[in-house]
């Protein structure tokens, strides 16, 4: 076979040289850099995040666990950032405890129901208004969050 006509198409004329990409072929990288930082970005974003646990994601386990359980709990969350989570009405064994990443300013008594709804202790209910669903201290009525 002769190297000449061996690159020569069915006609026999000589092969066009191409030079660049299709827009196929940039469709296809683009869609695969797409899927790769789709799968990447929540890894970088959970990397952030600080290692010990943030006081709404405490709040968030404890209002899950009082649901689950179907029995009233107490949150306790001490001035230098430790908290501990037992049964409202009982032994005062912790069912879970930590610390968390960033102090709170006082020490705090949080009543979770089985409703999943969160009381402050008698002596913060006076101290301002208080949303149950939200879990915070209820916003003024010109601010809106």
């Amino acid at each position: 076979m002769n190297p000449s006509t061996a690159s020569r198409g069915p006609s026999g004329a000589c092969p066009v040289l191409r030079h660049g990409v299709t827009l196929l072929e940039l469709l296809v990288v683009l869609v695969l850099l797409g899927l790769l930082a789709a799968l990447t970005a929540p890894a970088l974003r959970r990397a952030r995040e600080p290692d010990g646990e943030s006081d709404r994601r405490v709040i968030a386990l404890a209002r899950s666990a009082a649901v689950r359980r179907g029995e009233t709990l107490a949150l306790d969350m001490s001035a230098d950032g430790r908290w501990r989570l037992v049964v409202a009405r009982g032994d005062s064994t912790p069912i879970e405890q930590g610390t968390l990443a960033a102090t709170p300013m006082v020490a705090r008594r949080l009543l979770l129901t089985p409703l999943g709804l969160c009381l402050p202790d008698d002596d913060e209910r006076s101290a301002a208004p208080w949303d149950p669903a939200a879990c915070r201290v209820a916003a003024a009525a010109g601010d809106r969050r």
